[in-house]
């Protein structure tokens, strides 16, 4: 048993690795700060309301879809992988406009409550602001995805690193297969070794 589960984690390193929980911290607070410092001015603007409406009313917004942002990454990452076995940094075009364009809706039925409530809108006025929003952040979303994983590529995990993820594995194989080295089973499996 131990042998099989040893071949599965080699097998699943060379596969994708998705973002730590950490990362999506990093990548959705990033998201929805710069999202919030572009958008709350015009939003003010348009509505006719303060900037400390305008910035209050983007802000709970925000909130909404940062916590449903995650979630739908990883979601969006898993399917993506499942069916690709493909990075996320290495995603096409065409792939993160569908990513984009999905964010946007999901998030539509988030917020426009929200925007009836807090921004006093009648459903027409909130349905075109959220409409204003929607075209606004699925252009925000394509570039700042695209520039993000630019500066914060995903990496596949190297064997040192599985090990420490899981310390009691590398032991258990050690000691149940002393007569297969590391170094045979990571060339048997195709693990690349980085110094």
């Amino acid at each position: 048993m131990p042998f099989l589960m040893w071949q599965e984690l080699l097998y699943w390193s060379r596969k994708m690795t998705l973002r730590s929980v950490k990362e999506r911290v990093i990548q959705t607070s990033s998201f929805e700060i710069v999202g919030i410092c572009f958008v709350s001015p015009i939003y003010a603007q348009l509505a006719g309301s303060s900037m400390v409406h305008g910035f209050a009313t983007i802000a709970v917004l925000s909130i909404a879809v940062m916590v449903w942002s995650p979630i739908f990454n990883t979601l969006f990452d898993v399917i993506d992988r499942h069916f690709t076995n493909r990075l996320a940094c290495k995603r096409p075009h065409r792939l993160r406009v569908l990513h984009a364009t999905l964010h946007e809706v999901t998030a539509i039925l988030i917020t426009c409550p929200l925007l009836m409530w807090i921004g006093g809108h009648t459903l027409s006025a909130a349905l075109a602001f959220n409409l204003g929003l929607t075209l606004t952040y699925s252009i925000y979303t394509y570039f700042f995805h695209m520039i993000y994983d630019r500066l914060r590529p995903v990496e596949r995990q190297t064997h040192v690193e599985i090990r420490k993820q899981i310390p009691a594995l590398s032991s258990t194989f050690a000691t149940d297969f002393p007569q297969v080295g590391l170094i045979e089973a990571e060339a048997k499996f195709g693990v690349e070794r980085r110094s």
